[in-house]
């Protein structure tokens, strides 16, 4: 109890630290090390003192490969992903219980499958292993964690098929002979049926006993609008799971963060009528309703992000406004509070 006292008593100091930076304006991005490959469409996390950047392409290939930047050393790996794992983009990853998973996407260059396939990779082992796959194929689908589960929500099938479900994942079902499937069905969006796209790029994040999501996608891959509405989902209770909407984002955010239980969006997009414009800009949340509490400037429209100890990391991706025209960037930068 002592232990979890302190850990919180430091867990709030350091929020206390953050909310004045945030006041303050002040606080800078730091250059770190660049990646190897441009990763367009790849999928993030931090996970230990690493940073994670898997598969993703250049626009000319899809990378059957994935990076960690160590956070202590400053040094990038680059490695292969195991046979059976193709390349692949616009995937998600997730940190949990000890492991990296990587979920979903599907080959943006050639052939254009999607995947259902989850993978695990074990850094302590340095190897990878198939687990259950999702109920669906999908990809630009939310993935957070919460108690312990992976939530995956939204997302788009091929043929711009946009979802509107919820799937949960429970590791510890996740043997042959469980007694039940690992993965589950939760409660489905409730704006799906008002609005063609709510969910088709979607992005979420863990906080305060839920799931925040925005659901960034188009009504049509040339022409539609994007989104920026922004909801909660309540998974205290499974079998009376709620969706209640929050304050809409002032744009489609690019990726959520979470900072000792603050929210921070990482760029991202507005698209009207064909037009598109990229936001290089870190948008500071309040967590509970999603209102805006600062918007700061970032040096690159990150394609990766991910956190290590209460520091944000983005690398990658493009360093204009002009949305998939380049030029795009292996640059890494880090949010120094």
């Amino acid at each position: 109890m002592g232990i979890l006292m302190k850990n919180r008593a430091v867990n709030a100091a350091l929020s206390a630290v953050l909310v004045a930076t945030l006041a303050s304006g002040q606080g800078g991005w730091t250059p770190e090390p660049s990646m190897n490959l441009v990763r367009l469409g790849g999928a993030s996390v931090g996970h230990g003192r690493w940073v994670y950047a898997l598969g993703g392409n250049d626009l000319t290939t899809d990378h059957a490969s994935f990076e960690m930047f160590d956070t202590l050393t400053g040094l990038w790996t680059l490695k292969p992903f195991p046979a059976g794992l193709t390349g692949r983009s616009f995937g998600r990853a997730v940190s949990l219980g000890g492991y990296v998973y990587f979920l979903g996407g599907h080959d943006a260059i050639v052939g254009h499958a999607v995947y259902a396939e989850v993978w695990r990779y074990d850094p302590s082992a340095d190897t990878w292993s198939q687990r259950q796959s999702m109920l669906a194929p999908l990809i630009n689908f939310g993935a957070a964690v919460l108690d312990g589960k992976i939530v995956v929500v939204g997302g788009r099938q091929p043929l711009w098929s946009h979802r509107n479900e919820t799937y949960v994942f429970d590791p510890t079902l996740d043997y042959f002979g469980a007694p039940i499937p690992a993965w589950t069905q939760g409660p489905s969006f409730p704006g799906y049926a008002l609005d063609l796209a709510p969910l088709g790029d979607c992005i979420a994040i863990a906080v305060k006993g839920g799931i925040v999501v925005q659901g960034a996608g188009a009504d049509s891959p040339v022409t539609g609008a994007s989104h920026a509405e922004t909801w909660r989902l309540d998974l205290s209770c499974h079998a009376d799971a709620t969706w209640t909407q929050l304050n809409d984002a002032p744009h489609a955010i690019r990726a959520f963060e979470n900072v000792y239980g603050h929210v921070f969006g990482l760029g991202g997009y507005e698209r009207v009528s064909g037009t598109c414009t990229l936001f290089l800009d870190l948008v500071a949340f309040e967590p509970c309703q999603m209102a805006v509490r600062r918007v700061l400037p970032m040096p690159i429209h990150p394609a990766g992000s991910g956190v290590v100890d209460g520091r944000i990391y983005i690398f990658g991706g493009e360093t204009t406004s002009q949305c998939s025209t380049g030029p795009f960037t292996t640059d890494c930068f880090s949010w120094q509070l």
